[in-house]
């Protein structure tokens, strides 16, 4: 069900997600500008579905104009950070703010009045070794950091040997200062330790996105992928094969515990050719950040009973688990699996589990006798 809608003001704007550069020039020869009349359609269309709108804009501010129109809806607003002028006087401090990595970044933090809840990086590979230094600057304006990776599909071992130890030395850094766990939160590090499943960002599924040409897509970067690959427009659209987008229809994703990975759809579906099967450069890169998270737990000044437990692996990508040096039987992938995705109900007894499966499902305790009783007859000493 679609809750939210993404509005992109014009083909200028900084993406919050996975998208390189070099996409945005297929788009941005010209200047396209979102009509006033296609946003007033579009705010209808929110209220009446009670669809929550996200306003992305480039480098203008939102006009009392926009304002108006969107006034009786639900909005949010995404601003690219691209000219000093307008980072320094962004007064709302619920906006989320996009920056693209440049030179300018420490001038943008020297000069901001205020902190914001929400704030978007996107990193370079040739700006990995920096990310301890920014992070320690960013923590004095955000609540809220995200680094995206806008060349992910450009790395190699080395970038991810260089994002490991910057992770690390991240988690020293907050081993000296761990009061801004109460009130940071980092995307790359502390999501994992709140989550006990998986937070994907869903597109087609939880939200779509309007180009400023009118037409939908399932999110920012196939428009600027390419504006003629969508499915209809804001009065008539239909999104293909909408079930292949489900979580339930990913098998590798269904193995995992990575559940602070966005499972870019996008990504998949440009490295892989398939919506539903993750690159091993998304897979590694949500693994590294997961054992950051687990080493996290290991700091003396947390409180562990705080944070759902995190198990060791020795595998980057789940695949491996099928496939390559750390494949294993189905047996024992099933064993393993089980483990690592039930870690969240370690301190939960046996039968309130059995209990919330009954409200869930009366059948699947059907199942499970099926496959666990089948063949096993009960006596006074167990099962024979």
């Amino acid at each position: 069900m679609i809750k939210t809608i993404n509005i992109l003001f014009s083909n200028q704007v900084s993406l919050y997600c996975y998208n390189s550069n070099n996409i945005l020039k297929t788009v941005n020869n010209t200047n396209l500008i979102i009509s006033k009349a296609l946003l007033k359609d579009i705010s209808i269309f929110g209220l009446k579905n009670n669809i929550h709108l996200n306003l992305l804009l480039s480098d203008n501010y939102l006009s009392e104009e926009h304002k108006s129109i969107f006034k009786n809806n639900s909005y949010s607003v995404t601003y690219k950070l691209a000219h000093n002028k307008l980072a320094h006087n962004i007064d709302d401090t619920s906006s989320i703010l996009v920056y693209d990595l440049s030179d300018e970044f420490d001038f943008l933090l020297s000069k901001r009045p205020i902190k914001y809840s929400n704030m978007v990086i996107r990193i370079t590979k040739n700006r990995l070794n920096s990310i301890l230094d920014i992070f320690s600057k960013v923590i004095e304006i955000a609540d809220r950091v995200n680094f995206i990776h806008v060349d992910l599909p450009e790395y190699t071992s080395s970038e991810f040997d260089v994002y490991k130890k910057q992770l690390e030395q991240i988690s020293d850094y907050l081993s000296h200062k761990i009061f801004a766990l109460n009130y940071m939160e980092l995307n790359f590090l502390t999501d994992r330790l709140l989550l006990f499943n998986h937070n994907n960002c869903n597109a087609g599924i939880d939200h779509i996105t309007v180009g400023p040409n009118g037409k939908c897509y399932i999110c920012p970067a196939f428009y600027y992928d390419n504006p003629e690959n969508n499915f209809g427009d804001i009065y008539d659209w239909e999104i293909p094969n909408t079930h292949l987008y489900e979580f339930e229809n990913c098998p590798l994703c269904k193995m995992c515990d990575c559940y602070q990975c966005k499972r870019c759809i996008y990504l998949n579906l440009t490295l892989t050719g398939d919506v539903n099967i993750p690159s091993k450069q998304q897979c590694v890169l949500s693994h590294i950040e997961r054992n950051a998270s687990m080493k996290l737990l290991e700091n003396e000044f947390i409180n562990k009973n705080d944070f759902y437990p995190i198990y060791e692996l020795d595998y980057l990508d789940p695949l491996d688990l099928i496939k390559g040096t750390k494949s294993i039987s189905l047996d024992d992938r099933a064993k393993h699996v089980a483990n690592i995705l039930s870690a969240p109900l370690k301190n939960y007894n046996k039968m309130d589990i059995i209990e919330a499966i009954y409200k869930i499902e009366p059948m699947m305790l059907t199942k499970i006798k099926e496959i666990l009783c089948n063949g096993n007859v009960r006596d006074s000493n167990g099962i024979r």
